[in-house]
């Protein structure tokens, strides 16, 4: 959600400025001697999401580490009862039998110290912070792809085809995953989708 939000806010930002004098003769050189006010803005927003993601990364992962290991421990407790009850030839276990074979599992159970769990957190964060040099230089591209769609048309065809190159650009860019990018194995993610879909390979 934070990403899919920082996602909505950059396009905003390019949307307003793009609109901004669009109707005077020099719109696409003004536009273009701001690129470096938009990356400045893109920069500041991705310092806000590197100071944010990472205590709401840690307590995800550990609250996952938290529930996944009582429903280990949980079932450990249970299966222990009912290798008890069928040993003895007796009838179902009682709650209190039970919770006893559970905390009985407890005390036996080996579980991986607070060191890894740390470590996973640093990588997952780590990794989030990576995404700021992408996230600039997306915006800072659409932002100059649709200046020049709109820049072209400007002295023979009008305001009114700028306007429309302007959009198309821009809805072509959108359609790629405007703050997109491209990871190793050369699939293309957005923003939302990759941290998403990290978030939940390290708490899985």
């Amino acid at each position: 959600d934070i990403y899919a939000d920082a996602e909505r806010q950059i396009a905003e930002n390019i949307a307003k400025r793009l609109k901004a004098g669009m109707e005077a003769p020099g719109w696409a050189k003004a536009k273009l001697a701001s690129v470096g006010e938009l990356r400045r803005q893109v920069a500041a927003l991705t310092a806000r999401l590197n100071r944010e993601v990472g205590p709401k990364v840690a307590a995800r992962v550990i609250e996952a580490y938290r529930l996944g290991g009582e429903a280990a421990l949980d079932e450990i407790g249970r299966q222990a009862s009912l290798a008890t009850t069928a040993t003895a030839g007796a009838k179902p276990s009682s709650r209190a039998a039970r919770e006893a074979a559970v905390l009985r599992a407890r005390e036996a159970a080996t579980v991986p110290n607070s060191a890894a769990l740390n470590r996973l957190v640093a990588q997952m964060t780590t990794a989030f912070q990576g995404l700021a040099v992408p996230m600039t230089r997306s915006a800072v591209d659409i932002y100059r792809d649709a200046v020049s769609a709109g820049g072209v048309p400007d002295v023979l065809l009008g305001i009114s085809i700028r306007r429309e190159a302007t959009q198309r650009a821009l809805d072509q860019l959108w359609s790629k995953g405007v703050t997109g990018f491209t990871d190793k194995a050369g699939r293309r993610w957005n923003l939302a989708t990759y941290t998403e879909m990290a978030t939940r390979t390290g708490i899985a």
